[in-house]
């Protein structure tokens, strides 16, 4: 018989998948997780904190800007900002460039 994951919690209305009750938490789970209780809560004050600042799906992006990485162009050393690019579709690709 499978176990059965549980409900995830809410908080302000936003599922989490952390429980606040580290208790619940098996202890063949915790071996896996390398923490302890303690570091466990702090990480999940961190994550709630920075998920209620994370926008929701149809939220407008946040502005921001970013060096262009084209190898050899003349436009290498120049920046782009994501308001310039209003009404044009943008891929971003998230990675290690090293």
């Amino acid at each position: 018989m499978s176990e059965r994951r549980p409900t995830p919690e809410m908080v302000d209305g936003m599922p989490i998948s952390y429980p606040a009750d580290w208790r619940t938490i098996p202890e063949d789970r915790w071996r896996s997780m390398r923490t302890t209780p303690e570091a466990y809560e702090r990480m999940r004050e961190l994550r709630i904190e920075r998920e209620r600042r994370t926008p929701a799906v149809g939220d407008p992006a946040p502005d921001f800007e970013l060096p262009m990485l084209v190898e050899g162009s003349p436009d290498r050393n120049r920046t782009v900002r994501l308001s310039s690019l209003v009404g044009t579709p943008v891929g971003l690709v998230f990675g290690s460039y090293t």
